[in-house]
C-alpha cells in the first residue's frame, strides 16, 4: 500500500477498515504506522491527520491473552511539502445513525460505520477531502442500512458535505456500484457529485474481487466497480486508474496482494 501511494505521488489518501490488533491491550500491529513507516521508507514523509474510530472488539484467546481488533477509516497527507503547496486544517470524524447489529454469544455486538473529513488548500484553492466506509452488509433486516447510510452523508445539516462552502472530493468504499437503483453511488451521483472513473478512467475499472486470501497469484479484481472518487462543486477530474500490485512471492500460501480491493488514484485540477 505505501508502494501504491509513493508511486502515485499521492498528497491526501483515504483508507477504509485500517486495522489495529492488540494484546492484552499491547499494540502488537498498527497498519496506519506500518504504512506510514512503509512511506518513510521511501524518502515520503505522511501524516495521519483524520482518524474516525470504528468496530472495535476484544476476546480472550486460550494461552495468547486478549486479543482485540479495532478498525477506523484514516486520512493521510503528505507533510514534506511546504504551506504554500498543501496546507490543512480543521480534520473531523463522525459514526452513522443507521449501522448493522450482530447477534453474538457475547451479546448484541454494533458495527458502527464512520467517515473523516479534512479542509485542504491547495496553492490557494480549498476545497473539502472527505472519506467514507459504507455497510456491505445488505441482506435480511440490514439491507436498507447503506443507503441510509448514504443519505445521512447527503442531507445530516452536520455532515462534512454540508458545512462547507467549498468544493468536494469524496472518497471511499461505498459498497455499491453506479447500476444499483437507489444505492449509495446512485445517491450520490443524483446529488450532483462527479463519478471520477466516469470522467477520466482508463483500464478495466473494477476494485474488487480478489480472494480472501489475497494468495493466487492469478486472481483478478473482476467482481464490481465498489470504490469512489467522487467530486463536488468544480473540480474537474484529470485523470483516473486502479492500481493493484501483485507482491513479490516469499513463501508459500503468504499473501500476493495488498488488500482485497484495488486503490482508486485521481488526479484533480481545482479550478480558481
Amino acid at each position: 500500500v505505501a508502494g501504491e501511494i509513493a508511486d502515485n505521488e499521492a498528497w491526501l489518501v483515504g483508507m477504509q477498515e485500517v486495522a489495529t490488533w492488540t494484546v492484552d491491550g499491547v499494540v502488537v500491529a498498527d497498519f496506519t504506522e506500518l504504512i506510514i513507516e512503509g512511506l518513510a521508507d521511501r524518502g515520503l514523509r505522511y501524516e495521519a491527520v483524520a482518524v474516525a474510530p470504528g468496530f472495535q472488539f476484544a476476546a480472550p484467546i486460550p494461552n495468547v491473552g486478549t486479543a482485540g481488533l479495532a478498525i477506523a477509516d484514516v486520512i493521510l497527507a503528505r507533510t514534506d511539502l511546504s504551506p504554500s503547496e498543501l496546507k490543512l486544517s480543521n480534520p473531523q470524524t463522525g459514526n452513522y445513525t443507521a449501522q448493522v447489529v450482530l447477534p453474538t454469544p457475547l451479546g448484541f455486538l454494533p458495527f458502527p460505520r464512520q467517515w473523516a473529513a479534512v479542509d485542504a488548500k491547495v496553492r490557494g484553492k480549498q476545497f473539502r477531502f472527505v472519506s467514507t466506509h459504507l455497510e456491505s452488509v445488505d441482506e435480511g433486516p440490514f439491507a436498507s442500512v447503506r443507503p441510509l447510510q448514504a443519505a445521512e452523508l447527503l442531507t445530516s445539516p452536520t455532515s462534512p458535505l454540508n458545512t462547507t462552502r467549498h468544493p468536494v472530493v469524496l472518497v471511499g468504499d461505498f459498497n455499491s456500484e453506479v447500476t444499483d437503483a437507489g444505492d449509495a453511488a446512485q445517491q450520490f451521483l443524483a446529488a450532483g457529485f462527479d463519478d471520477a472513473w466516469a470522467a477520466a478512467g482508463t483500464g478495466p475499472g473494477s476494485t474488487y474481487g480478489h480472494d480472501p486470501d489475497l494468495a493466487d497469484p492469478t486472481d483478478v479484481l473482476d467482481d464490481s466497480r465498489i470504490d469512489f472518487v467522487m467530486v463536488h462543486g468544480g473540480p474537474v477530474v484529470e485523470a483516473a486508474s486502479v492500481v493493484d500490485t501483485i507482491l513479490v512471492p516469499t513463501f508459500d500460501d503468504r499473501p500476493l496482494w495488498p488488500s482485497d480491493h484495488g486503490g482508486v488514484v485521481a488526479t484533480v485540477e481545482l479550478k480558481p
